[in-house]
This record gives structure tokens, C-alpha cells and sequence, in this order.
């Protein structure tokens, strides 16, 4: 059992100076107060959480937000990242879970990471027999779902 709510505001705690850093505002407001617990690994759940913040962070703009929300649904608990970034064009959405699949988010004209975030996020979904989905919008932002089956 893993307390995907405690992990999420820890996680949010411990980027938060990068979040600062790159003045981005984490709106902490759609998490659940109480436990909301989902059976899995530990160490692997962290990662997902890290790897989805970090992206909200970094492809976010300057004075950006990213909302962190986590709620139950029926069976299932839900986890919400919803940055106001660059957005993602439609034709790169189907490929950003590819392994070493890289494409230029920040608006730079760069290609940066290692391009393996998304891929492994996608990996501990399936492996906690969950489901991920983005939505996105370029100049608007991105939103990922995931979601996972509770834990009693």
C-alpha cells in the first residue's frame, strides 16, 4: 500500500525550489486531504510523480502554474498534472512515450532530456495496471492523467 497522496505533496514539496526557481507556482489545491492509498511500488511510484512534475516545471513559461489534483473514483484514484506550458503539437502527443523520443517542447529550437521521462512514466502505469493520458494545447499548456486502481 502506498499513499499516492502523502507521495504527491512530498514530491511537490521537494520540487518546489525549482518550481521557484523557474518562477512556477504549484497549486497544490486539487489534491485530496486524506489518504487516498493504491497498491504498487514505492521507489517506481516516485519516479512517475517526479518525471510528470519535473515536465510540468520545465516546459512551463515564466509566472506559469502547474495544478497537481488527485481524487477517488470508484475503484480507481485518479492523479491530475496540468501545467500552463508550451503545450504539445498534436502530431508529437502519439509519440512522446517513445523511448529516446525527444521534440522541441521548449520552444527553443533545442532538443533537451534524454528522452527516456515520459516512456518510463508510461512503463510504471502499465506495470500498476493503470492508464495514462495527455491533453494538450500548444501556447496553453498539457495535462496527464494517470490513473490507478485504489488499494484497500
Amino acid at each position: 500500500p502506498v499513499d499516492l497522496s502523502a507521495l504527491v505533496r512530498t514530491a511537490a514539496e521537494n520540487l518546489a525550489p525549482a518550481a521557484a526557481e523557474r518562477r512556477v507556482s504549484l497549486d497544490l489545491g486539487g489534491l485530496n486531504h486524506g489518504p487516498l492509498v493504491v497498491n504498487g511500488n514505492l521507489n517506481k511510484l516516485v519516479q512517475l510523480v517526479d518525471n510528470l512534475l519535473v515536465n510540468a516545471i520545465k516546459y512551463n513559461r515564466e509566472d506559469g502554474r502547474v495544478r497537481l489534483g488527485l481524487e477517488r473514483q470508484g475503484s480507481r484514484v485518479v492523479l491530475t498534472v496540468a501545467d500552463s506550458g508550451v503545450g504539445i503539437d498534436r502530431e508529437h502527443t502519439a509519440a512522446i512515450f517513445n523511448r529516446f523520443y525527444r521534440a522541441d517542447m521548449s520552444g527553443t529550437g533545442r532538443l533537451e532530456g534524454l528522452g527516456i521521462g515520459l516512456s518510463l512514466v508510461q512503463e510504471i502505469v502499465k506495470l500498476h495496471n493503470g492508464d495514462i493520458r495527455v491533453e494538450s494545447e500548444p501556447g496553453v499548456g498539457t495535462t496527464f492523467t494517470v490513473t490507478l486502481e485504489a488499494g484497500l
